[in-house]
């Protein structure tokens, strides 16, 4: 810590002695020797063709780069559910393609009824042609013609009507007495308990429902006959067999030779089955139905969800939809209508970038006060958005690449390209004011503000490409496709606008009316005229040229009003920083160890979106299964599943015992949603929380030996909100518990994003750790300096610690809803999406430290003139301040189509952004780092030395407009 400086003396440093500014071409040979290359005819127009050829191309293949990008998450190496992918391709390759159909009654009233009673009645046959082996067959005809599902039997019915059966077969075969107790003791024990059966009432809208339910399957077969396309509904239920055998041996059977064999065979109603699936098809009103649809392949391949015969069957269920009678409001859901949503909404995202654009323009203007120069901006940012299209081509070929992507490339070409401008073309517009050559000015700007451009653009684009180490190949693409914008922003910045500007020199060069008249607008006579001018002798000395600089640097610096706000931080940097450490450690810790994140495609989907609307409501109805379904993969132990009827059926009833504890051990008051019960499995072995045997007609999918079986998973959580990953973390440990049954796997799209998301954060401290090393080497190198890159990280963690924590108040816990903007309101999952922080993170360190190292390269250049730490600190600020401002609102406005777009994931980054780059440019570069500039003293840039006479140190004046 060093003793601050009186006022006086700061004060006459400030704006008392003059001091000589020595910046010229001839300062900077590498620089000019570049220029002159750039002046050359076959230069020019090289560089032009070249940039005009990377547009052309970047044009010719726009289209099917969109129709490249991708917005599933495939499983991530090294997870649970990547094994479980594994395996689940091994026993069931083919991954089915989901839709689902909303549908409601208009008018509010019941799509079905259900009764206390049995709507069918036991009919039976009995054949004895291979006697002593007896096989009764028994079939269950409707006795209403209100029946729905050809009928249906309670249980209790059942077992009545059996004894009644076997009572009149024993008065025809020699049977003992204890056979009909046999029989219905198996029967109470194998047959499901049902106790209602479905009906139509009188008036009722179920013909209606029926016909639809029913249509689907029959539209969709003839339509896509190379498909395997299913409608899954009560009407698609299938009978339901029931086959028992057993052994009534002779001893009790006096008046037999051998054994007597019974066999029944019986075929109940598909009606039998409703009740047990009415919690998956009906809501408890009876007023809304689940219909869905699967394809689980076509041309015996799997169907991608944004493949052509998956957008043609979904246009094919779009219209049976819209077509679908009065009385029934009908919506469908599917994943490939989601996929073109989140496409949509990436368009319209693109399309809002057009409306902020004049805004950044405008302030552009404002400071370089040349509007002719703003045109120069204009084609470097198309340059720069076709060229990096065309270089993310092939990317998008080999890896896959967000949907988002463009929509990050347009904002930060956007952002970059007026940013860049901005530093470029003030310090060009300045020295022409100051009387320079046109040659010398360009010379000028690129050997100061483009160095400045180069490290800005070289630690942006390090900074994207640390996100190479996270493994969501989604996620790492965008920050592939981000380094590309930044890359060719830059190369645009320091090789288009010189080329331009010395094209047409006179014409760039007029700032007459702010550039506004027609003074040389006649490119080539205007050209000739002005170098006439030069070559006449009319150009000033390089002394007067160097005086009027120095006296417009004091005027600049007189009448700033930056001086002596910063006088008044240097002077209470105590204080200042108690003040912002007192705001950023309760925002850290009342916030950042409380960070949520939560998965999915909602996020990414436009909230206004048809699709989203349809999504939500299917997720309020029935839960999201039917499009995501969650299952749990079983593989048996080695020989407990042989082909004998004993094993399978030992093993199931083991697997039906171990799915009842599991739900137990699930279930948790902690989870917003209906408590969680053995109800929720399908499986071979366990239907409507009731364990299942062979017998009852439902291990028609199991049959031989088998080597895996599956049990989805219905529940009325969403499994990518928080809640559900709690939902799905317990069902994980409560599986874990029952190894002795077998292998368990918990498959599907929320267990998988759950574990994505996970996976990323695990790496998410080692993106933090290489982007702190990038700005530790960039800032020790740029600046010479060990202690200049550990202020430059404290300051970079203060502002990351504000604007992150503030995101937290505002998605998670809603503290921005009184605004009533549902851009900005708390998310419905209770937490951000798990991209939108790894999106953001590294480009609000690159621009913070962007900035950063513009304000610290004009301080090293004020200590060069020999001015002391806190006088070179103040005078800097006075330098920097406006042009810095300017910059962050062009980042906002840039960045402000994101926040406008209805896609909840970007406006979360936008946010992210926006509030980053405001507190960089309003507190960091104004409060922050001046105030940690007066605490450190002279050891700010140790241990670098300063030479007293600028001369003996080289000059690199920065680019600055000052007022």
């Amino acid at each position: 810590m060093h003793a601050q400086q009186p006022d006086s003396e700061l004060g006459r440093h400030i704006n008392g002695d003059a001091f000589e500014v020595r910046a010229s071409a001839v300062a900077h040979p590498k620089v000019a020797a570049f220029v002159d290359l750039l002046k050359r005819p076959l230069c020019k127009t090289v560089l032009v063709t070249v940039w005009l050829g990377l547009n052309i191309g970047g044009l010719a293949v726009l289209q099917k780069f969109v129709t490249l990008l991708e917005s599933s998450i495939p499983p991530v190496e090294g997870t649970p559910s990547y094994d479980a992918a594994e395996k689940m391709g091994e026993f069931f390759p083919l991954k089915p393609l989901n839709g689902a159909f909303l549908v409601r009654s208009a008018d509010g009233s019941a799509l079905l009824d259900f009764v206390n009673r049995s709507t069918c009645t036991l009919n039976h046959t009995v054949d004895t042609t291979a006697f002593p082996n007896v096989t009764i067959h028994i079939t269950c005809p409707p006795n209403d013609l209100a029946a729905l599902g050809d009928g249906c039997i309670t249980k209790s019915d059942l077992l009545i009507q059996t004894a009644a059966i076997i009572a009149n077969i024993s008065s025809k075969l020699p049977l003992p007495s204890n056979v009909t107790q046999g029989i219905l003791g198996l029967l109470n024990q194998e047959v499901p308990n049902i106790t209602r059966c479905p009906i139509a009432t009188a008036g009722s809208l179920t013909a209606d429902w029926l016909s639809f339910a029913t249509s689907i399957g029959e539209h969709l077969g003839p339509q896509f006959p190379n498909c395997q396309s299913v409608a899954v509904s009560f009407a698609s239920l299938p009978a339901v067999p029931f086959a028992k055998s057993f052994v009534v041996p002779v001893f009790s059977v006096a008046k037999l030779d051998s054994n007597l064999s019974i066999s029944m065979q019986a075929m109940l109603p598909k009606g039998e089955l409703w009740e047990l699936f009415e919690n998956r098809f009906m809501s408890d009103s009876l007023t809304t139905s689940l219909l869905g649809v699967s394809t689980s392949s076509c041309d015996g391949h799997s169907v991608g969800a944004d493949s052509l015969v998956a957008t043609a069957i979904s246009s094919e269920l779009q219209v049976m939809a819209d077509q679908a009678t009065r009385s029934l409001n009908v919506r469908l859901s599917s994943q490939t209508l989601m996929l073109a949503a989140i496409k949509t909404g990436v368009r319209s995202t693109m399309d809002a970038s057009s409306l902020t654009l004049p805004v950044a323009l405008l302030i552009l203007a404002g400071m370089v006060r040349n509007a002719r120069l703003v045109l120069c901006t204009i084609i470097n940012l198309i340059a720069c958005v076709l060229a990096s299209i065309l270089f993310m081509f092939p990317v998008a070929n080999t890896v896959e690449v967000s949907t988002t992507a463009p929509s990050l490339m347009i904002a930060v070409a956007l952002a970059m390209s007026i940013d860049y401008s901005l530093f470029l073309l003030t310090r060009f517009h300045r020295e022409l004011a100051d009387g320079r050559e046109l040659d010398d000015a360009v010379t000028i700007m690129l050997a100061t503000s483009g160095r400045i451009v180069l490290v800005s653009g070289l630690t942006l684009l390090l900074c994207f490409l640390t996100m190479q180490v996270l493994p969501v190949k989604l996620i790492s693409s965008m920050g592939i496709s981000a380094a590309i914008t930044v890359g060719m922003a830059v190369a645009a910045a320091l090789t288009l606008t010189p080329t331009l500007l010395l094209l047409f020199p006179s014409f760039f060069a007029s700032s007459n009316c702010y550039g506004l008249s027609s003074e040389g607008c006649c490119f080539r006579g205007a050209a000739r005229a002005f170098h006439a001018e030069v070559d006449g002798g009319t150009r000033a000395s390089e002394q007067q040229l160097l005086d009027r600089q120095a006296a417009a640097e004091e005027q600049r610096v007189k009448t700033s009003c930056w001086p002596g706000f910063g006088k008044i931080v240097q002077r209470l940097w105590v204080p200042v920083l108690v003040l912002l450490l007192a705001i950023a450690f309760p925002l850290g810790l009342l916030s950042l160890p409380r960070f949520q994140h939560s998965c999915g495609l909602v996020p990414l989907m436009p909230y206004d979106a048809t699709a989203t609307h349809s999504l939500l409501a299917l997720q309020d109805s029935f839960g999201v299964g039917a499009l995501f379904p969650t299952t749990i993969l079983l593989v048996p132990p080695q020989g407990s599943t042989d082909v004998s009827v004993e094993g399978r059926n030992l093993w199931l009833q083991q697997v039906c015992q171990a799915l009842k504890s599991i739900a137990v051990d699930t279930d948790s008051p902690k989870i917003k949603a209906p408590p969680f019960t053995s109800a929720a499995f399908s499986g071979a072995m366990i239907m409507n929380g009731s364990c299942t045997t062979s017998g009852s007609g439902l291990w028609s999918n199991v049959g031989g030996a088998f080597s895996a079986t599956q049990v989805s998973v219905n529940y009325l959580v969403d499994p990518f909100s928080s809640d559900g990953q709690v939902w799905i973390d317990r069902l994980r440990d409560a599986v874990s518990k029952h190894s002795d049954v077998g292998t368990w796997h918990i498959a599907g799209e929320g267990p998988n994003q759950m574990d994505v998301a996970n996976k990323t954060f695990s790496q998410f401290p080692v993106m933090i750790a290489l982007m702190m090393i990038v700005v530790l080497v960039l800032m020790a190198v740029s600046f010479k300096s060990v202690v200049a890159p550990l202020r430059a990280v404290f300051c970079l963690l203060w502002m990351l610690t504000v604007t992150f924590g503030f995101a937290i108040f505002t998605f998670q816990d809603g503290c921005l809803d009184f605004l009533n903007f549902s851009q900005l309101c708390g998310r419905s999952t209770g937490a951000m999406h798990f991209m939108s922080l790894c999106i953001a993170f590294p480009v609000v360190v690159g621009l913070g430290l962007d900035y950063d190292i513009f304000y610290s390269e004009r301080v090293v250049e004020e200590r060069s003139h020999g001015h002391p730490e806190q006088v070179a600190a103040v005078r800097g600020l006075a330098a920097t301040a406006n042009t810095i401002t300017a910059a962050g609102f062009i980042m906002a406005a840039a960045f402000m189509s994101l926040l406008l777009s209805t896609t909840p994931t970007l406006n979360e980054i936008a946010f992210l952004l926006i509030i980053g780059v405001l507190i960089d440019c309003a507190i960091t570069t104004k409060i922050v780092i001046p105030s940690a500039m007066g605490m450190l003293g002279k050891s700010n840039f140790w241990p670098r030395k300063f030479a007293m006479n600028p001369e003996d140190n080289g000059i690199s004046l920065m680019a600055v407009q000052m007022d």
